[in-house]
């Protein structure tokens, strides 16, 4: 039990530094180019990676902007586009 608590933890540590590297890489990116990115996950086929990468991109548009950010998460429509609430 404590062997796979240790494993456990050692797995979120290192779920936590990629998310950290992957997030500042993002981050300094413009938002035009986060939409761009967002804009080719429209086309990419659905993989179990998809959601992950999306998210990271959501990510950095919130940091970005989060008035932005906010108003694009309150649209109800499913075809919301968040280059109508980023000014690239």
């Amino acid at each position: 039990m404590v062997q796979q608590t240790t494993q456990l933890n050692e797995m979120e540590n290192t779920a936590r530094r990629v998310y950290a590297q992957t997030i500042g890489t993002l981050a300094k990116m413009s938002t035009g180019r986060l939409l761009d990115l967002w804009d080719a996950t429209e086309q990419a086929p659905m993989s179990d990676e998809l959601p992950t990468v999306r998210g990271w991109i959501m990510d950095a548009l919130q940091l970005q902007n989060p008035l932005a950010y906010d108003e694009w998460m309150s649209d109800e429509s499913v075809d919301a586009n968040p280059r109508q609430y980023f000014a690239a």
